[in-house]
C-alpha cells in the first residue's frame, strides 16, 4: 500500500525495495503528468486565436472528446469517494485538466464557427445532465461475472441466447471507464477520416498529440504499478489513446506541408 511504502521507503530508508521504488515512480510520474496537462491543448489553443479560426476541428470529436474525459473523473474522483478520501488524484489529474482546457476550445470554436444559439444552449444542457446523471450511477452492476460465464458458455454450444443473470444487470459505475473506449474512437475517427479528406490538419498540433502519445504510455505504466490492483478497463482505455493519438501525429507529420498553406491563406 502507499501507506507502507512511505514507512519503507522514508522512515526504514530502505531505498533499494523493489516494489516501493516502482510504487514511487509510479507517483511521480502521475504527479508529473498531471503537471504536464495544464498544458497541453495550449498549442491548439493558441493556434485558435493566432488563426481566428477553428479550421480542421471536428465538432462532433471536441463534444465526444470531453464527455470522454468527464468519464474518466467522474469514475476516478467516485472511485477515490468509495475508498473513504480524495488520495489518488495523480492517477486523474490530467483528465480534470484536459476536459477543462477542451471547454475553452468549445467556447473558440463556438465563436469563429458562430453556430446558432440554440446549437450551443443545447449541447451545454446536454453535457450538464450527462454529467450530473453520471454521478448518480451505483457502484453495484450486478451479477456481472454470473453473467459473462454463462454467456461465454450459450455462445460455445452455438445456441446463444441471453442468460438470466444477464437481464438483471444495470447501469453502474463500471460503465464510466468502458464508456471511452467507443466515445475514443468516436471522437478520434471522425478527426482522423476529416484530415485525410481535407489533406491537412488544420489547427491540430503536433505538440499537443505527441504529449498524448507520451503521456498514454507512462499512463499504461503507472496502471501496472497501481497498489490496489490493475485496472482493465483504464488499461485498454490507455492503449487505445495510443494508437489513435500516435495516427493523428503521424497525419500532422504527412500533411505537414498542405497545413501549413492552408493556415496561410486563412491568416490573409
Amino acid at each position: 500500500s502507499n501507506d507502507s511504502c512511505i514507512d519503507t521507503l522514508f522512515t526504514q530508508r530502505n531505498i533499494v525495495d523493489g516494489a516501493c521504488l516502482k510504487v514511487l515512480i509510479s507517483k511521480s510520474l502521475g504527479w508529473v503528468m498531471t503537471g504536464a496537462s495544464a498544458i497541453v491543448k495550449t498549442p491548439v489553443i493558441r493556434n485558435m486565436l493566432k488563426a481566428e479560426s477553428a479550421a480542421g476541428l471536428s465538432p462532433q470529436s471536441i463534444y465526444l472528446e470531453t464527455i470522454m474525459y468527464s468519464c474518466s473523473v467522474a469514475y476516478f474522483v467516485m472511485k477515490d469517494l468509495g475508498d473513504g478520501k480524495l488520495d489518488e488524484f495523480n492517477e486523474y489529474g490530467e483528465n480534470v485538466n484536459l476536459t477543462l482546457q477542451n471547454v475553452i476550445i468549445v467556447l473558440l470554436m463556438w465563436r469563429y464557427n458562430k453556430p446558432s444559439t440554440s446549437h450551443c444552449l443545447l449541447a451545454t444542457a446536454l453535457f450538464a445532465v450527462f454529467f450530473l446523471m453520471a454521478f448518480t450511477l451505483p457502484e453495484d452492476c450486478g451479477p456481472v461475472g454470473e453473467c459473462g460465464s454463462l454467456l461465454a458458455s450459450s455462445l460455445s454450444t452455438f445456441a446463444p441466447s441471453i442468460p438470466a443473470p444477464c437481464v438483471s444487470l444495470k447501469p453502474c459505475r463500471r460503465l464510466l471507464i468502458t464508456l471511452p473506449l467507443p466515445l475514443m474512437i468516436a471522437s478520434r475517427l471522425p478527426q482522423i477520416i476529416a484530415n485525410v479528406r481535407n489533406g491537412h490538419t488544420g489547427i491540430l498540433s503536433i505538440v499537443t498529440l505527441a504529449m498524448n502519445v507520451i503521456g498514454s504510455l507512462l499512463r499504461v505504466f503507472t496502471t501496472f504499478q497501481n497498489p490496489k490492483g490493475l485496472d482493465m478497463g483504464a488499461l485498454a482505455g490507455y492503449l487505445l489513446s495510443f494508437i489513435l493519438n500516435a495516427t493523428m501525429a503521424i497525419q500532422c507529420f504527412i500533411y505537414r506541408e498542405n497545413t501549413k498553406k492552408v493556415l496561410a491563406k486563412k491568416n490573409k
